[in-house]
């Protein structure tokens, strides 16, 4: 019966229950209706990137890291929602033949999404590879006046960088820059090392091995001091030293300051005259070996030579004519002549090149007739010997007349001095 009761007039009882819901409807819409909104800018998590790098492949996001939406919702929903309540997430799981990856929208339950833009996420993979690069030093500034630094100590000295092939091609090297202005001392720094391009400029996004690289760089003091040559032993009679040089006049030493300081010359003094007959001997030096052994030669290099220059003596002989003597002082009164018409020998020890270039004129051959009375006399001649010249004869004494009014006859080369 009750079933009979409510059965009676269903279509319009039916029809009465929509117009109601409708009309429900048309009154909750006119108090809060439908709006859209749009968010700009959103950032896009990536999800399931392992799916790519376990394959041991570096990913590349070509387009779709960020994204707009447009939202549909309630008023009430939508005028409270904010960027941050709209989350875009790919998932690198599920990436297409061509490198696309759906990006989806999470806005919550009672929001649409209208439209997003892009719709799709665009990447590029590529091969992971390492390669090995040396570590180079950049010094920055400069050192304290007379210090230099010595090659520096890097641990490592090479790194492992990894990456995908084409990034890694733009790495030209690998520094470690250490600023050494004014140093005086060590330095010893750790310094992270920076990938470089061939301008200089750095390459990211590469892992490597190490990130702080340990660098000792020595320091040392310079000074410039003059190479000396001291003497040892005697040469034989028969031969002259001409030259003893160095061919390195001057070097630069370095070292520890206060041992640098100490030092003021390179005395060369073991290379011995004894017994040398060689008419030019060179003697090869390094001249580290005359330094302590906290010093070295910084430059010119430490190797040279000493060359010593010796000539045998030898002996030449002069003829000294008449002509060529000088007489002076000649007595009030007196005349004088030569008694023997002879020219006079002497013989001079000296090197043969000197030898060649000595003349009788050198010589200055003369007699003095000072306080000589009338008649013969033997007088010594006066010979100028010059430097480096020995007289190896003896000295001729040249015999004279002198005499009383016109009884001499012409007479050469005589001086009136007094």
């Amino acid at each position: 019966m009750i079933m009979k009761k409510m059965m009676h007039n269903w279509q319009w009882k039916l029809l009465s229950l929509v117009i109601s819901v409708v009309f429900w409807a048309m009154i909750v819409n006119y108090d809060d209706p439908l709006v859209t909104v749009s968010f700009t800018g959103i950032p896009v998590s990536i999800e399931n990137e392992d799916a790519i790098t376990s394959q041991n492949m570096a990913v590349e996001y070509l387009d779709g890291e960020t994204i707009s939406v447009t939202l549909r919702g309630k008023r009430t929903i939508i005028d409270k929602m904010t960027s941050s309540d709209v989350k875009a997430y790919a998932d690198l799981s599920r990436v297409s033949i061509t490198n696309a990856v759906d990006i989806t929208i999470d806005a919550g339950e009672q929001v649409d999404v209208i439209r997003k833009t892009p719709n799709e996420m665009l990447i590029a993979t590529e091969e992971i590879k390492s390669i090995l690069k040396s570590v180079q030093v950049r010094y920055d500034g400069t050192l304290a006046e007379d210090y230099i630094k010595l090659t520096a100590t890097v641990t490592p000295n090479q790194i492992e960088v990894t990456g995908p092939e084409s990034k890694l091609g733009l790495v030209s090297s690998v520094v470690v820059p250490i600023d050494v202005e004014g140093a005086s001392e060590d330095i010893s720094v750790f310094v992270a090392p920076k990938l470089l391009d061939s301008s200089g400029d750095v390459v990211r996004d590469l892992e490597i091995s190490n990130n702080q690289i340990q660098v000792k760089v020595p320091v040392q003091k310079t000074k410039s001091i003059p190479v000396t040559i001291q003497r040892v032993g005697t040469l034989s009679d028969e031969y002259r030293l001409i030259s003893m040089a160095v061919e390195t006049s001057r070097v630069t030493i370095r070292g520890e300051a206060e041992a640098v300081d100490a030092i003021s010359r390179i005395v060369i003094d073991d290379i011995s005259l004894d017994g040398m007959t060689d008419l030019t001997t060179p003697v090869d030096v390094n001249l580290t070996d005359y330094l302590p052994e906290d010093i070295a030669v910084y430059e010119p290099g430490a190797a040279t030579s000493v060359t010593v220059i010796i000539e045998p003596i030898v002996e030449s002989s002069y003829v000294i004519n008449q002509e060529d003597i000088t007489v002076s002082q000649i007595p009030e009164s007196l005349q004088f002549h030569f008694v023997d018409e002879i020219p006079y020998e002497i013989t001079v020890k000296g090197i043969e090149s000197e030898l060649a270039t000595l003349t009788v004129e050198d010589l200055s051959p003369s007699i003095n007739l000072k306080d000589l009375d009338a008649g013969v006399h033997r007088v010594e001649m006066s010979l100028t010997i010059p430097s480096g010249f020995e007289l190896s004869t003896e000295v001729p004494l040249v015999r004279v007349e002198l005499l009383e009014g016109d009884a001499a006859g012409e007479e050469l080369n005589v001086s009136e001095e007094e």
